[in-house]
């Protein structure tokens, strides 16, 4: 018996290649979040935050407060705020890689229909030239 890849390259190819593709758009861990709209902010968001002064600070939000964000014993006012990006958060990573592994899934159970479809003789109709009436 054939392995799937050998008798079905064009399929195994294409499931290897959307693998790939799902595992490198997994990777993007940051989003930019908008200067003037804190409400994408949450507690637990792990930020990166560019300051009006040039400085680079990180931490993990703990508090939201009027007039800036806290974390790390470290303070941030939200008009000291040049750009900030936020990490993908543990919960989401966790949906992403549920996800990747859920399609996978389904490409190996096709794959394996396919397969054990391929062993059966091929079922050829009555052609209408040897036909008769």
């Amino acid at each position: 018996m054939t392995s799937f890849a050998h008798s079905h390259p064009t399929i195994y190819k294409s499931i290897v290649y959307l693998m790939l593709i799902m595992f490198a758009t997994g990777c993007a861990t940051t989003k930019q979040l908008s200067t003037t709209d804190f409400t994408q902010v949450n507690l637990g968001d792990e930020l990166t935050i560019t300051k009006t002064n040039g400085k680079v600070v990180k931490f993990i939000v703990t508090d939201i407060l009027e007039d800036g964000i806290s974390g790390s014993n470290q303070f941030v006012a939200f008009t000291d705020i040049s750009s900030i990006h936020r990490k993908r958060d543990k919960y989401a990573a966790g949906k992403g890689l549920v996800t990747i592994l859920s399609v996978a899934a389904l490409l190996a159970w096709i794959a394996l229909v396919l397969d054990a479809n391929s062993d059966k003789p091929e079922q050829s109709l009555p052609s209408a030239t040897n036909q008769t009436n």
